[in-house]
C-alpha cells in the first residue's frame, strides 16, 4: 500500500483487534548506506510506544520525502507495511490578518507558489510590500514599495473585509505591512524538483542538485531472480572530507539501524518507488543488485545554495567569526539576545564606511529577519549599532567586526571519454572543486594517480596499477588541495585505444585569490608593488608557517609611523588553505601594506574601471611562438612573445600558479628562453608584469 501526501497534510491510522496484546505502529526510514532501517523518533508526539488491541497513530508530515509505517506485533517484528510518499506542497498558501495579528506572522513557501492574503474584521485593514530591511531616514517608518508589476499590494482603499493572491517568483525575504501596523514575513525558498530515474533504463549517470528530490522507480517484473534493494556503493562514491563519509551524509551516526526483516525486502521491492534527498554535494553511486556485472546508477549531486547562520549579542560579538561562505550562498544575522541591532557594512577595524546607509534596521511588530546573499568575491566585515546606542559601551574596547570570506562557489568540471572523443587540456579548479570522469562506455576500474616524475614507459604501462571495481561510467575527484596531479583513466586504452594520446588528465588546483597576491617572507613582500582594479582581493601567502602574522593596509604613501591598532590578523589559514590573509581594495588610491614583522613595506595601486579602459592599463597575456607536443624531447626550448614590449614575464614548470612568487617561480629570459632539462610530466604556465598596469591573464600549457 502506498499513500501520497502534500507537505504539511496529516495521517490517522486507527485500529481494533482481538490479538492479544495487539499492536503499535511505528514510522521508519530506509537507509541506503548501511542497507538498514531505523526509527524516527516520536518523542515528542503523544504516541503509546505499548501494544494495545485498540489504538491510533497520526502524523503531521512537514517534510518532503518517504516513510514507511510499519504494524510492529509484540515480538517487535513487522507484520505489515504502508509507504507515504511526501512529493508535493500546497501551491497555494494562506495569511489571515485579523485585527489585532497576522496569522501566520511568518511563512516559508516555494518558488512559484501562490499566497492568498484575507482579512474580515471590525477595522479596515490593507497590505503593502514593504522594504524588509531598511526604514525612512526622518521619521524611521517602513518603507512602502508600490510599483505595479513589481511589488504586491491591495490596489483599493482599506476595507474591513477583503482578499488579494500573490505568486512569488524569485527567492528571498519578502515583507508587507497591514493596516494597522502589524507586519508578515514570507520567505520563499527554491523549488524543488523530482528527478525521476528508471532503474532498468539506459542510462547509468543523472545530474540533480541538492535540492532536488530522487525519485528511484521500476517494474517488480523487471527485476530478475532477486528483490531488488536500492544501496550505495561506498568503495566508488565521491562526496566532500568535511562530509565525513557516506555515514556523514545521511547523519548514520545518529540512527540505530537495525537489519531488513525478510518481509520488508519483499515490501520494497514489489513498492516500485524510493524517494530521498541527497543533502551534500557530490558523486554517489547506486546498485540495485548484488551481482558485480549490473552496473551501478551514478547520481552527480551539484551544490545549491547554501544557508549559514551567525548571531551577535549585546557585546556586539559575533559568533562564528570568521565565518567561510561560497559565493551565491545566504548569510542569516540572528540576535542570541532580546536587543535588535541596525547592521553596518565596515572597514576591517569595524569603522562604518561613510555616506552608506544601514544594510538593516529594526522594524517595530516585525520579526525582523535580516539576510545577505553574496554574490562577489571578497572579504566583507559587519558590525553593529549596539555599542554607539550605550554610553557605557562606547567606553569600552571596540570589539572584532564580523568577517565574512566568501569564497568561488563550488564547480563540477566535467569531462567526456569516448572513442575520438578526450578531451586532454588541464582542468584549471578551486579548493573543494569536483571533476567528473563521464565514459561513454561501461568500465570496471578505478583511476591511477601519476607522479610527475614518471617516465614514458611507466606512463604506458600505469593501466597495470588500476584497482578493478563494480561496473559504471562516471569516476570522480574531489579538489582538496593546491597542487598539480595528473591520473591515467582505466579501461582508457580499450574505450580510446591510442598508445600516444590515452595517457592522463591534468587537474591543477589553484588557492582563491591567487592571481592579486603578496608572498610574505621572514623580511619582505614579494612582488613590493601591485596594480589592481576597485573590488579586486588581494590575498597574502607565507613562506612559512608562522602565527600571529598580522597585516596592516592603509590609504597613502608610506610614513615612519605604525598604528599597532591598523594591524590585522584575519586567521583564515585553517579555513581557506594556502591564504592567511585577505582584503578586498573598495576604492582606488595608493595603499601601503605593512607587516607586524619586519619594517618594509608593499604598495598596492587601486584604478578604476574607467581608467583602466581609457589608459589601457590591462597587460595582455603572453603567448608560446612553438608548437609543443605532448611528448619532447630533452632540452626542448620554448620562447614566448608579448605584445607590451616593457613586459617583465614570469613562469613555472610544475602547473603552480606563477603570480605567487616562490622559489619554483622562474623570470623569463628571452635570450635563453624556458628549456625542458628534467624529465617528467611539465605543466607549463606564465603571466607578464608591467610598471603602472595590471598584469595579464595566466596561460597554462
Amino acid at each position: 500500500q502506498k499513500i501520497y501526501l502534500h507537505k504539511g497534510e496529516s495521517i490517522d491510522i486507527e485500529w481494533i483487534t482481538t490479538r492479544n496484546p495487539g499492536y503499535r505502529i511505528e514510522e521508519k526510514k530506509y537507509c541506503p548506506v548501511s542497507d538498514g532501517l531505523y526509527t524516527v523518533d516520536r518523542s515528542s508526539d503523544n504516541v503509546s510506544t505499548r501494544y494495545l488491541s485498540r489504538g491510533k497513530f497520526s502524523k503531521t508530515f512537514t517534510e518532503l520525502g518517504m516513510s514507511f509505517l510499519c504494524r510492529m506485533n509484540d515480538k517487535n517484528q513487522i507484520h505489515d507495511i504502508a509507504a507515504c510518499i511526501v512529493r508535493e506542497t500546497f501551491k497555494v498558501k494562506h495569511i489571515e490578518i485579523a485585527d489585532d495579528k497576522i496569522e501566520p506572522n511568518i511563512i516559508w513557501v516555494q518558488q512559484n507558489d501562490l499566497v492568498r492574503f484575507a482579512w474580515k474584521g471590525k477595522r479596515k485593514q490593507t497590505v503593502v510590500q514593504i522594504e524588509p530591511f531598511t526604514v525612512t531616514e526622518s521619521k524611521q517608518q517602513s518603507i512602502e514599495l508600490k510599483t505595479s508589476d513589481e511589488n504586491f499590494f491591495w490596489p483599493h482603499e482599506p476595507s474591513r473585509h477583503g482578499c488579494m493572491y500573490h505568486q512569488f517568483v524569485a527567492t528571498g525575504i519578502y515583507c508587507f505591512k497591514a493596516g494597522d501596523n502589524q507586519i508578515g514575513t514570507i520567505i520563499v525558498e527554491p523549488h524543488r524538483n523530482i528527478y525521476s530515474i528508471q532503474v532498468f533504463g539506459d542510462s547509468y549517470s543523472h545530474k540533480v542538485n541538492t535540492n532536488d528530490f530522487i525519485q528511484f522507480h521500476w517494474k517488480a517484473t523487471d527485476a530478475q531472480e532477486e528483490l531488488l534493494q536500492i544501496t550505495m556503493d561506498s568503495n566508488s562514491s565521491v562526496v566532500p572530507d568535511i562530509a565525513g563519509g557516506l555515514t556523514g551524509v545521511f547523519d548514520c551516526a545518529l540512527h540505530k539501524c537495525n537489519k531488513i526483516e525478510q518481509i520488508f525486502r519483499q515490501y520494497f521491492h514489489t513498492c516500485e518507488i524510493y524517494l530521498l534527498n541527497i543533502p551534500q554535494h557530490g558523486l554517489y553511486n547506486f546498485a540495485y543488485s548484488d551481482k558485480p556485472e549490473k552496473s551501478l546508477i551514478s547520481v552527480i549531486v551539484e551544490n545549491g545554495v547554501d544557508n549559514h547562520r551567525v548571531a551577535y549579542n549585546e557585546e556586539n560579538s559575533f559568533e562564528p567569526n570568521p565565518l567561510i561562505v561560497n559565493r551565491f550562498d545566504q548569510v542569516w544575522f540572528d540576535s542570541s539576545s532580546a536587543t535588535i541591532a541596525a547592521i553596518y557594512r565596515t572597514d576591517e577595524l569595524g569603522n562604518p564606511y561613510e555616506l552608506e546607509k544601514p544594510l538593516f534596521q529594526p522594524q517595530p511588530n516585525s520579526i525582523n529577519y535580516y539576510m545577505q546573499e553574496f554574490q562577489a568575491l571578497g572579504v566583507y566585515y559587519f558590525s553593529t549599532d549596539i555599542n554607539s546606542n550605550n554610553k557605557k559601551k562606547q567606553e569600552q574596547k571596540p570589539t572584532q567586526p564580523l568577517a565574512i570570506v566568501v569564497i568561488p562557489e563550488i564547480r563540477f568540471h566535467y569531462r567526456s571519454i569516448g572513442k575520438d572523443n578526450f578531451d586532454s587540456d588541464p582542468i584549471i579548479t578551486n579548493i573543494n572543486d569536483f571533476v567528473i570522469w563521464q565514459f561513454n562506455e561501461i568500465i570496471s576500474h578505478r583511476s591511477v594517480q601519476l607522479a610527475p616524475n614518471e617516465t614514458y614507459e611507466e606512463l604506458i604501462g600505469c593501466h597495470e596499477r588500476a584497482i578493478p571495481g563494480r561496473h559504471r561510467q562516471c569516476l570522480a575527484i574531489e579538489c582538496t588541495i593546491p597542487g598539480t596531479f595528473f591520473f591515467a583513466n582505466p579501461d582508457f586504452e580499450r574505450v580510446y585505444g591510442s598508445l600516444e594520446n590515452r595517457l592522463l588528465s591534468t587537474i591543477i588546483i589553484d588557492p582563491p585569490f591567487s592571481h592579486n597576491c603578496f608572498v610574505t617572507s621572514g623580511h619582505d613582500f614579494v612582488p613590493h608593488v601591485l596594480h589592481i582594479s576597485e573590488n579586486d582581493t588581494v590575498s597574502w601567502a607565507l613562506c612559512n608557517n608562522e602565527k600571529n602574522h598580522q597585516i596592516s593596509v592603509q590609504l597613502g604613501e608610506a610614513d615612519e609611523g605604525q598604528d599597532e591598532a591598523s594591524f590585522v590578523d584575519l586567521s583564515i589559514a585553517q579555513y581557506v588553505p594556502g591564504v592567511y590573509h585577505l582584503h578586498t581594495f573598495k576604492k582606488q588610491g595608493q595603499y601601503t601594506v605593512r607587516s607586524n614583522r619586519f619594517h618594509s613595506t608593499a604598495t598596492v595601486f587601486v584604478y578604476s574601471e574607467t581608467s583602466i579602459r581609457n589608459e589601457k592599463r590591462q597587460l595582455q597575456e603572453p603567448k608560446i611562438l612553438e608548437e609543443i607536443d605532448t611528448v619532447n624531447e630533452f632540452g626542448k626550448q620554448i620562447h614566448f612573445t608579448c605584445p607590451n614590449r616593457n613586459a617583465i614575464l614570469y613562469y613555472t614548470l610544475d602547473g603552480s600558479i606563477p603570480t605567487r612568487r616562490y622559489e619554483s617561480v622562474l623570470k623569463y629570459d628571452p635570450k635563453q628562453g624556458v628549456c625542458l632539462v628534467e624529465s617528467g610530466l611539465h605543466i607549463l604556465r606564465a603571466y607578464s608584469t608591467e610598471d603602472n598596469r595590471l598584469s595579464s591573464a595566466i596561460i597554462t600549457s
